[in-house]
């Protein structure tokens, strides 16, 4: 077994360590610390759910416990947010999210490379952002990464998109109006789906060498065009 930061989709400080064997890539998981009145049987059933939840629709990756993974505390009671990302330090703080599945599942997938849906490229075409009316704190979650990847057109209704009604400084364009009023309760969209697929295909085998992070994410484009065009999806 060895071990690669997989897909530079995100920045450094999002991505988790994952174990490649010759049944595809392992993410193990443990449980650490929960404080913030948080009952820890519950959360940690939230989390598993979660995990079952990414697992079941993205057939080429497993989860499994195990010490060289994610760890999962409630330590931060005033947010939820990933800290760190190598394997000493690779944690997930839910914080008052530790029971949310929505929050855990968005979490996770920071880990497994993801960056927030309102950073894709397209994303003006579906929302106005007017950060000269927020918070510093707001901008910086808002506000575009330098050359995000994203392995899917954008998607309102992904996991990764910050609610638009939560925050009076995002108004929706008319052909976010349209995309946000076909969303579904599901946790995970279509989108999230076929990013998820692309980025960790089912017959993704590990070799005595890592693929080049290049060969990656081009592999990966064109696993997510194809799948756009099976599933019907345009961009």
């Amino acid at each position: 077994m060895w071990q690669i930061v997989l897909l530079a989709m995100a920045s450094p400080a999002r991505r988790a360590v994952v174990a490649y064997t010759d049944n595809g890539p392992i993410l193990e998981y443990a449980f650490g610390d929960f404080a913030c009145g948080i009952d820890v049987p519950t959360a940690s059933a939230h989390v598993v759910a979660a995990l079952s939840l990414i697992s079941r629709t993205t057939p080429g990756l497993t989860f499994t416990p195990g010490p060289n993974g994610l760890e999962f505390v409630a330590t931060d009671c005033a947010s939820c947010n990933v800290w760190g990302y190598t394997s000493v330090n690779n944690t997930i703080n839910l914080g008052w999210c530790a029971t949310n599945l929505h929050a855990i599942v968005h979490e996770i997938l920071h880990k497994l490379g993801f960056e927030h849906e309102q950073f894709h490229p397209n994303a003006a075409d579906y929302v106005t952002i007017n950060t000269s009316a927020m918070t510093a704190e707001a901008v910086v979650q808002w506000d575009s990464e330098p050359n995000p990847i994203y392995l899917s057109p954008f998607d309102i209704c992904s996991v990764m998109m910050y609610s638009v009604e939560a925050e009076p400084a995002v108004t929706l364009t008319p052909l976010g109006a349209a995309a946000l009023s076909s969303c579904s309760d599901a946790i995970l969209s279509a989108s999230d789906i076929v990013a998820l697929r692309a980025a960790y295909p089912s017959d993704t085998k590990s070799s005595t060498q890592p693929a080049s992070a290049l060969a990656v994410v081009i592999a990966a484009g064109l696993i997510a065009v194809v799948a756009l065009v099976v599933l019907g999806h345009t961009p």
